[in-house]
């Protein structure tokens, strides 16, 4: 290995001498007054360090800029379909299976998983419920009847939302199944 890396020495430095441009621009800078001389040596490490910039710094960033977006998009993907899955995991052959549940049953379970708390709640006729909701998040509200439409068979007959805040509301409503 030390004997390649020597032949490799004498092979550049046999090319750089037999060089005519080489020669000449080493007799030129060899015939620079000292203080030209270091003029020159600052302007070439500059122009390096410019290089270096150029040609591997930026090219740098601008790759790893172009893959944050990418991962940041990849996670916004990765998070709505993760919010949604419920709508695509077989959800329908569960609403058959939980035909035999009440409507109280469905609606306590859904509500837990989803974060929500009934503030109160009565049996409506035979297979309806009257439930109230204080102070919930729009938005989650929304999420959690269409959860209980589309996936358990339960419809809503009479529904009340007053705005509390902004996007907090009060809710009263019947449920059906």
């Amino acid at each position: 290995m030390a004997s390649a890396l020597d032949n490799l020495k004498s092979n550049l430095n046999r090319t750089l001498e037999s060089n005519q441009a080489i020669q000449n621009g080493k007799a030129w800078y060899q015939g620079l007054p000292a203080r030209d001389a270091l003029i020159v040596k600052s302007l070439a490490i500059l122009i390096a360090i410019s290089l270096v910039y150029l040609w591997v710094w930026v090219p740098a960033e601008k790759y790893n800029a172009r893959y944050e977006s990418k991962l940041k998009s990849e996670k916004e993907l990765h998070a709505f379909m993760k919010a949604n899955a419920y709508k695509v995991s077989g959800n329908s052959q569960r609403a058959r299976s939980n035909s035999g549940q009440s409507v109280l049953a469905l609606v306590n379970s859904t509500s837990k998983a989803k974060g929500i708390a009934l503030s109160r709640f009565e049996p409506e006729g035979e297979n309806g419920l009257r439930i109230w909701l204080d102070k919930v998040k729009f938005d989650d509200v929304i999420d959690w009847i269409d959860l209980l439409e589309n996936d358990q068979g339960v419809r809503v007959t009479q529904i009340n939302i007053d705005k509390v805040d902004p996007g907090t509301v009060n809710l009263r409503a019947v449920l059906k199944r």
